[in-house]
């Protein structure tokens, strides 16, 4: 017998309700790990351009850090 039939109803319903919304964060929680870690990847790659290879992309040191966010962290 599980769980949910030794609750009252609404309590059974609140506990799935809750089981429901960790299930659902764990796969999230994973795709922003990913990010994270091509953000970071991508910023070590950054920071170790000079400051010629840089400006030929566009960018500067000083815009390094905007620009990771708004590639990898926009939605």
């Amino acid at each position: 017998m599980g769980i949910a039939a030794k609750l009252p109803h609404a309590d059974a319903s609140a506990a799935m309700h809750a089981a429901a919304e960790i299930f659902a964060f764990v796969p999230m929680l994973f795709v922003q790990l990913a990010k994270a870690s091509s953000a970071a990847h991508a910023a070590d790659r950054l920071y170790h351009m000079s400051e010629a290879e840089l400006a030929a992309r566009g960018l500067s040191r000083e815009t390094l850090g905007k620009h990771i966010c708004d590639t990898y962290f926009a939605d």
